[in-house]
């Protein structure tokens, strides 16, 4: 169980899909304060289970469903009316769609790059400005939500590939530019936890989950969100510009028929 002594002032953004919901769940029962940015009403409860509640240690949910620079930057003042500076950022947007080459429409690229590219990089760099310039020494993490086809080739997946590669490159730069202000940045790549799913997509899961070593089955929501969850600890600390992958030994074998 996820657990810290110190309580923090986290973000998680993609509490619409049930990895962000989790993620910021979890921080919240683990003490943390909790700001939540996600597509649905403000403090409107994510999870279909009744225990995804707020709390008065919970700050607002943002209704947001794409992010620019103005609306990162008041996500961070809201956070320091709570009296400090946020510590943890979780990114969790997943935009995936399953279409192949041929379909692919520009408004396919440009949704998949604007919620898994676009959202992260502008939430982090308000984020990182926020520590880098209160010049108080104060220590963050980021980790963000890729994938295994980042750097595995499936068919049907080229503009949501396309988004998370984008995503890994830039988790790398972050880390290496902002490690100097203690900001360490990660990223936790995994298959697809099999939600939101149509009957296309349900088969196409279970053709990948045969190939799977262990268990031949997908990972689950709480297995990856335990690894987000590692790499916003204390404990990770000396760990940044890695991808953690979560994919119950997919990407090891070598047999993709």
């Amino acid at each position: 169980m996820y657990s810290e002594k110190a309580q923090k002032i986290a973000i998680v953004v993609g509490v619409e899909n049930e990895i962000g919901s989790t993620c910021a769940l979890t921080l919240q029962r683990a003490g943390h304060i909790v700001i939540m940015v996600g597509e649905k009403g403000a403090r409107t409860p994510i999870r279909a289970d009744s225990s995804f509640e707020t709390t008065t240690d919970t700050l607002p949910l943002f209704s947001a469903q794409r992010l620019n620079p103005a609306m990162c930057d008041e996500i961070l003042s809201t956070v320091h009316e709570y009296g400090g500076f946020a510590q943890i950022l979780v990114n969790c947007r997943n935009q995936c769609s399953l279409t192949s080459a041929v379909d692919t429409e520009l408004q396919n690229l440009e949704e998949a790059f604007s919620e898994n590219v676009n959202d992260a990089f502008f939430m982090s760099q308000a984020f990182a400005k926020d520590i880098i310039f209160s010049n108080t020494g104060a220590h963050g993490t980021i980790v963000n939500l890729t994938s295994i086809f980042s750097s595995h080739a499936a068919a049907n997946m080229s503009a949501y590939a396309a988004s998370k590669a984008a995503l890994e490159s830039i988790t790398k730069s972050l880390a290496l530019e902002w490690g100097q202000y203690n900001i360490r940045v990660n990223g936790v790549a995994s298959i697809e936890p099999p939600f939101r799913l149509n009957r296309r997509e349900a088969f196409e899961t279970e053709k990948l989950a045969s190939r799977i070593p262990y268990q031949h089955q997908l990972v689950q929501v709480n297995e990856v969100v335990n690894a987000i969850l590692y790499l916003c600890s204390d404990a990770s600390r000396g760990i940044t510009g890695q991808i953690l992958t979560v994919d119950n030994g997919f990407t090891v074998n070598g047999n993709w028929k």
